[in-house]
């Protein structure tokens, strides 16, 4: 089965979003066929979906060309299509196609509560209670569903499925008890402004009033000739946003020394003071295959200098670096810079996410990139890193960890390899069946912004094919402060101390391991 999930997050989607000049389809299912595989390998994904439909309208017992048509739709995002389809297969013959079983699970949590945003807002309170434990009964069905697949299952894979399926099990159950007591929080999509029909993402709050993003700005379908090698390339770019008497104004290009033709940007970070600009910037290689770097550039004079690549002890030419974070080290007193990688040497599967650091006295570069180990990396894919200097947590998103569907947005506590137990859900309604990702707290610590598929956004071809940036702010967050004196032991006038480090520290409860959380002073500013 493709990674499917993976195109939109590491600007893979982009090619899948072009489409071919509209042509005349053939009529013979051959043709049809050749023609849905040719715009596959070119990833014109709607195209060759287009053609796989009209292929299996035509010859209905070819299952195995429909399960085509199944990972067509998925790697679309077309979820409520990738459902039917899978349906029909398994239903068809059970025996021969097991997967599709599964694959149909996977879809059933995906639809649950895909849509409720959309329909939520015009209910009555008893008809939104119904719509609830209508989403509850398709995670029942689903669980119900998964569990025979992991019995009957006995493919090659059955090892790595089954532990798929438990995650995913376990992600049914969560999923119900969120629906049971939802999280209270207001969300809002935003508007035509910064979210346009193509996909929009890795939102930065910068101060109260203002937002970088990155787009692929257009309302309508692009459509790509191959042969025009002047044409303009549609890729990607760095924006910014305004907020003026509280609505958002569009404003252009973040920066022209970013945004680069023929380059897909985005993802960009400060550090923690501001001086420099960490962004990633994909493109497609002689293989067809687009590998993303992370790049920098510092500012003087108030102005962002020539960008620059982060050395080769992080990006690397036959893997992808992608989707920077800025951390800090309280012990060492160092920023930590965290980031998305698809290596292989080190780690856990898929795409994991990865820490360095700059060593300015031994080797003035990057140290070696090392895991984030296994209570943030899994089999699965991580993805999306933000962190909380604030209170010394990550968020960031996984198709693995217990979700509601598809990729749900995560938090762990602690910094580098030392983390405070598994990754907590953030919960419903933020996350919900479609992809949620790119969580960001903004400047306040209870607000801030994320991106998601889900129904309701500004949507191309199907109403969940592409992502939109939503802002959001927590009702219950609970800010917990301590207040006291530090003084020396042996001093018996107990004179506070005006210099002395005061460290706050959880206890994992799996390991008793003590993880830092938070380092001040008492030294008054």
């Amino acid at each position: 089965m493709m990674k499917y999930l993976l195109h939109t997050l590491l600007f893979f989607i982009a090619s899948s979003f072009l489409f071919a000049q509209d042509v005349e389809k053939p009529q013979k299912p051959k043709k049809l066929l050749k023609n849905a595989e040719k715009y596959m390998k070119s990833g014109d994904v709607y195209s060759a979906i287009d053609n796989y439909v009209d292929y299996v309208d035509m010859i209905e017992d070819d299952y195995v060309i429909a399960y085509r048509l199944g990972e067509a739709y998925l790697l679309a995002r077309d979820y409520k299509n990738a459902e039917k389809t899978f349906k029909r297969i398994f239903d068809a013959d059970p025996d021969n196609y097991r997967k599709a079983q599964y694959f149909h699970s996977i879809c059933m949590m995906h639809t649950a509560t895909t849509d409720i945003d959309k329909r939520y807002s015009d209910m009555e309170q008893g008809e939104r209670e119904t719509l609830f434990q209508e989403a509850i009964g398709k995670y029942e069905e689903a669980k119900k569903s998964l569990k025979v697949f992991s019995k009957k299952y006995r493919g090659s894979d059955k090892s790595e499925y089954k532990k798929k399926v438990k995650m995913q099990m376990l992600g049914c159950d969560l999923a119900i008890r969120k629906l049971s007591k939802p999280e209270p929080m207001i969300k809002e999509h935003l508007d035509t402004n910064i979210n346009r029909a193509y996909t929009d993402m890795s939102p930065l709050p910068v101060g109260k009033n203002k937002l970088i993003f990155s787009s692929m700005r257009s309302d309508t379908i692009v459509y790509v000739d191959t042969k025009d090698t002047e044409a303009e390339p549609f890729t990607a770019k760095l924006y910014v946003a305004v907020k003026e008497d509280s609505s958002w104004k569009f404003k252009g290009e973040f920066d022209n020394v970013f945004n680069e033709p023929e380059m897909y940007v985005g993802n960009g970070v400060f550090s923690r003071d501001k001086s420099r600009f960490y962004y990633s910037k994909c493109q497609e290689n002689d293989e067809g295959r687009i590998l993303c770097d992370i790049w920098f550039s510092e500012k003087d004079s108030g102005k962002w200098q020539e960008p620059q690549a982060l050395s080769t002890n992080v990006n690397t030419k036959k893997y992808t670096e992608t989707q920077p974070a800025i951390g800090y080290d309280p012990r060492k007193k160092r920023e930590v810079l965290y980031f998305v990688s698809d290596r292989e040497e080190g780690s856990r599967g898929g795409f994991d996410i990865w820490y360095t650091y700059f060593d300015k006295k031994k080797t003035n570069d990057w140290v070696t990139p090392l895991n984030c180990k296994t209570k943030i990396n899994s089999i699965g894919n991580e993805m999306t890193p933000s962190y909380d200097m604030e209170s010394n947590t990550m968020y960031f998103s996984s198709d693995f960890w217990p979700g509601m569907g598809g990729l749900d947005v995560f938090k762990s506590q602690g910094g580098m390899k030392r983390w405070s137990g598994k990754p907590v859900n953030i919960g419903f309604p933020l996350n919900s069946g479609a992809d949620d990702l790119y969580y960001v707290l903004d400047q306040s610590g209870e607000s801030g912004y994320f991106s998601s598929n889900r129904t309701g956004g500004y949507a191309l071809k199907n109403p969940t094919c592409c992502d939109d940036i939503y802002y959001f702010r927590w009702l219950n967050l609970i800010r917990v402060f301590t207040e006291g004196i530090v003084v020396d032991e042996a001093d018996e006038t107990e004179t506070p101390l005006r210099d002395a480090v005061v460290s706050l520290y959880l206890e994992d409860p799996e390991t008793g391991e003590e993880v830092l959380i938070k380092t001040d002073t008492t030294i008054e500013t």
